[in-house]
């Protein structure tokens, strides 16, 4: 009994036992991976943990800012240091420190056009691995020679994390209909 031919006479009684028991077959053998032995030596373990985040505030204007800066901020102290060298388009957003921390993202770049955003966060034992999307300015885009520091700065669930590996990604952005 070809699938196919299953389809098209769905509403015969004979099909749709032919289609119930090759669907049973085909569930009876993959089984339950959890079941299954693992030879020794094997060991599948998946300690990757995607991270939630929150918008603290973006922008395209900070002080102080000459290479870039990827950071992770625990208190409110060092926060209000970093804050302040920031121009967001609208005010940061509140942090509760005793339940989160920040993540600063920050690429000086020489002309403006540029965006940056927090895209992905995943930790890993004690790395947070971030992936980082610089929207570029696209083939028909007019810029200005004026230097500045697109940011995004997010929260996240405080966790202890050793070293931050971060994924940068650039992203042309279109800036008319005739660009493809």
């Amino acid at each position: 009994v070809s699938v196919s031919a299953c389809t098209m006479v769905l509403t015969m009684p004979w099909c749709r036992v032919a289609a119930f028991v090759m669907v049973s077959v085909f569930a009876l053998g993959c089984g339950d991976l959890a079941t299954r032995d693992i030879p020794d030596g094997d060991v599948i373990v998946d300690d990757r943990d995607v991270l939630g985040f929150e918008d603290v505030g973006r922008g395209v204007s900070a002080t102080g800012v000459d290479t870039v800066l990827v950071t992770l901020v625990s208190s409110p102290t060092v926060w209000g240091a970093y804050s302040e060298r920031f121009s967001p388009l609208l005010p940061f957003k509140p942090v509760n420190f005793t339940e989160r921390n920040v993540l600063v993202v920050a690429t000086p770049v020489t002309e403006t056009g540029f965006s940056t955003r927090v895209e992905f966060l995943e930790g890993r034992a004690d790395t947070l691995f971030v992936r980082v999307v610089q929207d570029t300015p696209g083939k028909t885009c007019f810029t200005s020679a004026i230097p500045n520091t697109p940011f995004h700065v997010v929260s996240l669930a405080k966790r202890p994390f050793g070293t931050i590996e971060v994924e940068w990604v650039e992203e042309p952005m279109r800036c008319s209909l005739e660009e493809r």
